[in-house]
């Protein structure tokens, strides 16, 4: 009975620790990550200046969206931070990435380096940007407000705010990151007209 008893209470012990053992499914998702790309082609196939050069300084953003997941305000008071869309790279490397690349084709050249890589020497345009609102703020639009300015090398310089609502054409995150594309398009196009009337 001794026997029994203790092969009982060993067969038990052995049970309950295979069924410890047992990893519950988890409910972690794997997030998406997104990158920036240049969304707009220059219609008006402006002619080549490639005596413009420019270097696009370190974008400065607003503390919420240094964060690298993506943003939605839904109104002024409120943001949420979505736990599964993230930036595949910081935000403001991107925006000085694409900047930069938009510029490019709109003033037609390719003397120009942008924020992390080293300044090149004797560039004519210094580019400042600092971006306030870079989000979503619907289903159907995201918004952008942006202060930038192009410092000349001879000491001009010009200034403007660019704020703009833009629609997202579709129900997908990347129709999103696409019209954030587009925002970042046109206020480039805004600062490339800027930079043909310095030259």
């Amino acid at each position: 009975m001794k026997l029994s008893t203790i092969l009982l209470f060993l067969l038990t012990c052995s049970g309950l620790f295979l069924i410890s053992c047992i990893i519950p499914d988890s409910n972690h998702r794997i997030p998406n990550f997104y990158l920036l790309n240049s969304a707009g082609k220059d219609g008006n196939k402006t002619q080549a200046f490639p005596e413009i050069s420019f270097y696009v300084n370190e974008v400065r953003l607003a503390q919420y969206l240094q964060d690298n997941r993506m943003v939605e305000r839904p109104n002024d008071e409120v943001i949420e931070f979505r736990e599964n869309e993230r930036w595949g790279e910081p935000l403001e490397v991107g925006i000085s990435r694409v900047v930069g690349q938009n510029l490019s084709t709109i003033v037609g050249t390719l003397n120009y380096g942008v924020f992390p890589h080293r300044k090149k020497f004797d560039l004519n345009h210094e580019i400042e940007l600092t971006v306030d609102r870079f989000e979503k703020i619907s289903n159907h639009s995201i918004q952008i407000k942006a202060f930038w300015e192009i410092k000349h090398k001879d000491g001009r310089s010009e200034r403007n705010v660019f704020e703009r609502n833009f629609k997202i054409n579709g129900q997908g995150n990347r129709d999103e990151v696409r019209a954030l594309g587009e925002a970042l398009f046109a206020i480039s196009k805004e600062m490339g007209e800027a930079i043909i009337h310095f030259d």
